[in-house]
């Protein structure tokens, strides 16, 4: 009660929507400017009075969307990049040395996805959210959030 009578609920309603505004235009921008201003508005959100608890608690999940976004898209360009390479190695024999362009760019920090060889195939990826480089490696004791990959390995020769 004490929230609807002192002007709170209106306030809260002026943050949220002030919030929802930025998070809407960082919902347009390029991927890594976007990853960025996902977190400053987590953090904007975080750093409100406790009182303005319905956009402290609605904003933080609206940036969680838009990493969720950011993170499917980079699982959707390792992908396309992996299959591509499959498809060179099936008509050239053997894996490109590097991806052919036009590489797709990281989400997460705008350059082209990394791309290696392996003694039995390949691994494509992003460095995800954490911005760290771990080589493709999906699994790292510790880590915040773990690289993006698509691995390929050649089957065994029969």
């Amino acid at each position: 009660m004490l929230y609807l009578v002192t002007g709170l609920k209106e306030l809260d309603h002026l943050h949220y929507l002030r919030l929802m505004t930025e998070g809407m235009a960082a919902s347009r921008l390029d991927s890594p400017a976007a990853l960025k201003e996902f977190n400053r508005l987590e953090n904007k959100a975080y750093a409100l009075p406790a009182y303005l608890f319905i956009s402290r608690m609605i904003i933080p999940s609206l940036s969680s969307a838009g990493k969720k976004s950011l993170k499917s898209s980079a699982r959707l360009r390792v992908t396309q990049a992996a299959i591509a390479a499959e498809r060179y190695r099936l008509e050239h024999g053997e894996w490109p040395e590097q991806l052919v362009a036009p590489v797709p760019t990281d989400p997460f920090d705008g350059q082209p996805l990394r791309y290696r060889r392996t003694e039995t195939g390949i691994v494509v990826w992003s460095i995800g959210e954490d911005g760290r480089d771990d080589g493709g490696r999906e699994r790292r004791p510790g880590a915040l959030e773990p690289d993006i990959s698509f691995t390929i390995d050649r089957p065994p020769k029969r």
